[in-house]
């Protein structure tokens, strides 16, 4: 077979051979030099990633427990109040979260939750893709369980490292606990804002309900904070909150969540918001002053963060009628014609043309400043209290850090002060002008003023009765009763009542010049429904139990208890003068203008000299109420601003809101007192004809001047009213001042028929108009229905000038019945007179 030729094409077995790339010596040297490479990578990256993995390591999963939680104030009932936090928090389980709030925030933040362990690779790509396309960083890659590792652990920063020990912890946490558990754990800790840590808080925060209540717009309006969550508030910028909760649903609607006509109606709904009072009792005063008692008993550290059961004595109806009551009367009164100072709307526009600063840098109020106090007689417990009409614009607790002259509040203790030394209610003091020297309230001459009397145009009234004297707010008379008692004794009265401000050392005190804190003041007040004893201390806070429930501090037993301090007499005789402060004395306003209730108790007007600061302090049996108005800067209100027309309707409110609450009952007398009727004019027994006539409204009607008193049995009398007695001339002031103290019937200037006929008797008063035979003791005859409850040491006396009218004096004889004579003469039994009778 003859040999194959080639053709000239045919390439040679030299041409046909070409070396693969891979045999070539430079491509396997740079392989080998690529694979060391990437051997030499893996290994400095797996060194690297080992050193953050066993970073992500050493945090203890144990401390996703501990959240920070607050603790909650509660009032009296029970009603929570306020809380006191770092991180105001609530937590809530997964259960109790509804579902169409987990769907918002997985659609928002993570939309493969329940797909990823933990980190989320395709989002972290797709998120970098889109980052690119947009020349920044426009969106993250953070899962849920990402953000809930880098919120529990105090993971913060931009920086790399950062990401990949979150990451690596978030592994971790996929790996330890459930999707449910880690979707719990997010929920209590996120921040919300507005102060809400938890969407709980966020719940009851803006919308006032718990978070299983939220409705799908109030679920999605709190997931579109999270991006910005005080920026995006609902309360400061309802806008831009819609907006982003709109972004929540069409989220929603593009992961299948919602349908399209579901989206269009919810996107339309209106955003509403309905704050709960967690959002604002963090500034308050009852709030701060709780605040500081709480760390003062367990620590800052404890009170912040210890999740603190916190029972107080505060009654939250009664304080919110007491806020709100010096806000609406204090208001009224800017609104008085004339009225020259700054008002609380002047304030308010001043702060808005001010835009938003800093508190520290906002000028400080001038307007009309007001504070109320009540607390409970018995235990001292504080029950409301108000420090000033706006926390916001002042943090000064006018209740507790404001000592001010509670002007002619302070009389009832000058009249405690004599009433221990002997004087009583009926006693005659002089109610006529007196030289200011005497006091050196508004200078040294001329006249002492007049201003406690509650109303222009003062009558000076002559002698009066001390009661009288105190429930009509006499200042002259008072003075003079002041130093009767002794300057000393009045203030030591004072201090053994509870006040425990220095008082000056001048006449001027009688009058309430000497300033003191309100608190002190309504404490001792405490003394005359008590009967002379007023609480250890006043206290705000009853108990705090820890997340247990285990106490951690209560009030003593001996902490509730009380001091006497004052005769109990004295006391209860005070108490019945300033009862009639509200039925005809300085504060009659209060029942027949402002609809305070009828109930078993007294009060005081006060009004400072000059009419700079305004009181008015009472009491029923189970609480004591004082309510104050004034300037910070002492100056006058208004030329007649009395207390009886500014802070009185504000007690009128506080104390009708307690009488439910604490529901009075009857002040009752000490042991050993008699009871008898008094004339408030004379002092001496009433009669059917005490009255006196007042114009009312147009009309002239009579009033009756009268009232019920309590005496130690040595003061017990049985004359009878000078002043509006029956028929024939009476005694005379003079006169009956003189029997009433006891004196002497020589000391009178003369004697009368019965002394004649029996010396060393006395005439004795009637029950009776008439006597049955003979009227052997010349008896004095009674007003009809003027009972007599006791006898007294002294009797009056016939035929002694009356120093008013000149005229003498006749005492009413009882009509003397003899027996009737029937039938013939022989056969009558004649009876003889009784002897008189003599007491050894």
């Amino acid at each position: 077979m003859p040999p194959r030729t080639r053709s000239k094409h045919t390439p040679t077995k030299v041409s046909l051979y070409k070396e693969r790339i891979w045999h070539r010596r430079w491509f396997q040297k740079a392989v080998l030099i690529l694979v060391g490479c990437c051997v030499l990578g893996l290994v400095v990256t797996y060194l690297f990633i080992r050193h953050y993995s066993a970073e992500a390591a050493k945090f203890d999963l144990n401390d996703i427990y501990k959240l920070e939680s607050a603790s909650v104030i509660y009032d009296r009932n029970r009603e929570e109040i306020g809380r006191i936090f770092v991180e105001n928090r609530r937590p809530v389980t997964f259960d109790e979260v509804p579902f169409h709030l987990v769907q918002a925030l997985i659609a928002t933040e993570d939309s493969r939750f329940f797909e990823h362990g933990g980190v989320d690779y395709w989002g972290i790509a797709r998120a970098m893709v889109r980052n690119v396309k947009a020349g920044g960083i426009k969106e993250g890659g953070s899962t849920v369980t990402q953000q809930l590792a880098r919120k529990s652990f105090g993971l913060s920063g931009r920086s790399y490292t950062r990401k990949l020990v979150e990451a690596f912890l978030a592994v971790r946490l996929e790996k330890n606990f459930s999707k449910a558990e880690i979707m719990e754990f997010y929920l209590n800790r996120i921040y919300f804002g507005g102060g809400f840590y938890g969407v709980n808080a966020a719940a009851q925060g803006y919308f006032g309900k718990a978070a299983s209540d939220l409705l799908p717009e109030e679920s999605a309006t709190i997931v579109g904070l999270i991006k910005s969550p005080n920026r995006l508030s609902p309360l400061r910028n309802p806008e831009g909150s819609k907006g982003t909760r709109d972004l929540v649903f069409l989220r929603m609607r593009d992961e299948k969540m919602i349908s399209n006509d579901e989206f269009e109606q919810l996107r339309n709904l209106p955003l509403k918001t309905n704050p709960g009072t967690s959002a604002t009792t963090q500034e308050s005063y009852v709030y701060e002053q709780v605040r500081k008692q709480v760390i003062e008993q367990i620590g800052s550290e404890k009170a912040q963060k210890g999740g603190f059961q916190i029972y107080t004595t505060i009654d939250s109806r009664i304080q919110e009628t007491a806020e709100n009551s010096i806000l609406k009367h204090l208001a009224l009164l800017e609104q008085r014609p004339g009225y020259e100072h700054q008002t609380y709307a002047d304030y308010q526009e001043i702060l808005y043309q001010l835009g938003d600063i800093e508190p520290k840098d906002r000028p400080a109020p001038t307007y009309l400043q007001g504070a109320a106090l009540m607390i409970d007689n018995k235990s001292g417990a504080v029950i409301a209290m108000v420090g000033g009409r706006d926390y916001h614009d002042s943090e000064f607790n006018r209740t507790i850090q404001a000592r001010r002259q509670p002007g002619t509040a302070f009389k009832p203790f000058v009249y405690a002060t004599a009433f221990s030394q002997g004087m009583w209610p009926g006693s005659t003091v002089v109610d006529k002008p007196i030289d200011n020297r005497r006091v050196m309230i508004g200078g040294t001459e001329g006249i002492l003023g007049e201003w406690g009397v509650e109303r222009d145009g003062n009558v000076h009234e002559g002698d009066i009765t001390a009661r009288r004297a105190l429930a009509q707010s006499k200042v002259a008379a008072t003075v003079r009763v002041g130093e009767a008692a002794g300057l000393d004794a009045v203030i030591s009265t004072a201090a053994k009542a509870g006040i425990e401000s220095p008082m000056r050392e001048f006449n001027a005190t009688f009058l309430g010049a000497s300033e003191v804190f309100m608190d002190e003041f309504c404490r001792a007040f405490t003394v005359f429904p008590n009967q002379g004893t007023h609480p250890k201390d006043l206290y705000i806070i009853d108990s705090i139990r820890d997340h247990l429930g285990e106490i951690v501090f209560q009030v003593k037993p001996e902490d509730r208890t009380r001091i006497r301090c004052l005769d109990q007499i004295a006391a209860y005789q005070v108490h019945t003068c300033l009862e009639g402060v509200l039925d005809e004395g300085t504060g009659w306003r209060a029942r027949e203008e402002f609809g305070l209730a009828k109930f078993d108790g007294g009060g005081k007007t006060g009004t400072a000299y000059n009419f700079t600061d305004n009181w008015f302090i009472g009491y029923d049996s189970e609480v004591t109420c004082a309510v104050w108005c004034g300037f910070d800067k002492p100056q006058t209100i208004f030329r007649g601003a009395f207390s009886n027309q500014t802070v009185l309707p504000i007690w009128s409110d506080i104390m009708n809101a307690a009488v439910d609450e604490f529901p009075p009952k009857a002040i009752a007398p000490p042991e050993g007192l008699v009871a008898i009727e008094l004339c408030d004019r004379s002092g001496m027994r009433a009669t059917d004809s005490c009255f006196s006539q007042e114009v009312r409204d147009g009309k002239t009607i009579n009033v009756r001047t009268t009232h019920l008193t309590h005496v130690r049995p040595e003061h017990v009398m049985t004359e009878f009213c000078p002043v509006h007695g029956e028929g024939g001339n009476t005694l005379g002031g003079a006169q009956f001042a003189a029997l009433r103290l006891g004196a002497p019937r020589s000391d009178l200037g003369q004697d009368n028929d019965s002394s004649k006929k029996f010396p060393g008797f006395r005439p004795i008063p009637m029950q009776s108009p008439t006597v049955i035979g003979e009227d052997p003791f010349d008896a004095i005859a009674p007003v009809v229905r003027a009972s007599v409850l006791e006898v007294m040491a002294e009797a009056p006396v016939d035929g002694e000038p009356d120093p008013d009218t000149g005229e003498e004096t006749v005492v009413a004889r009882p009509q003397v019945l003899t027996t009737l004579e029937i039938g013939e003469e022989k056969f009558r039994i004649p009876l003889a007179p009784p002897e008189h009778l003599r007491f050894e």
